[in-house]
């Protein structure tokens, strides 16, 4: 998994992940809107560099937590980041929390300028499908120091 660009509602957590970790969080404007009904809504919005986007997903209101053969697993649960240094050298961070559960997703919508948000080069992304779509409960975490590999 590689992070292109993490946006973040705080300056001080992209300050610190740019510093310590060398990853690519910046600071935008972030809205998220959560509704509970038959269904579970929810739907963030966000700015940044003047572009703009929306992430929506329905899923059922009740989580489980997914098989350890499961895509939904795979995606969800690292013990290790990778990065690397400016200078090009890996670096390694551990980071834990609870395993966590997924609600079924019903319906999704992605609205989001990828060529004004993450450069021209991904453009094309405006067009794409996601190949899954998980919407995970999650929790707070511990993110460890990283190491030099």
């Amino acid at each position: 998994m590689v992070f292109v660009r993490e946006l973040v509602k705080s300056r001080v957590v992209a300050q610190i992940a740019r510093t310590v970790y060398n990853e690519p969080y910046v600071h935008a404007k972030i809205q998220n809107e959560i509704e509970e009904e038959s269904t579970r809504s929810v739907r963030y919005a966000f700015q940044l560099n003047g572009g703009q986007g929306t992430m929506r997903v329905e899923s059922s209101p009740e989580s489980q937590i997914p098989d350890e053969d499961s895509t939904e697993h795979w995606f969800k649960e690292h013990q290790w980041g990778y990065g690397a240094t400016r200078k090009g050298r890996t670096l390694r961070y551990e980071v834990q929390h609870p395993h966590w559960a997924c609600h079924r997703v019903e319906s999704h919508d992605i609205d989001v300028d990828w060529g004004w948000i993450y450069g021209d080069e991904w453009s094309s992304m405006s067009n794409a499908q996601p190949l899954s779509v998980v919407h995970v409960v999650g929790s707070d975490i511990k993110v460890f120091g990283a190491e030099p590999m």
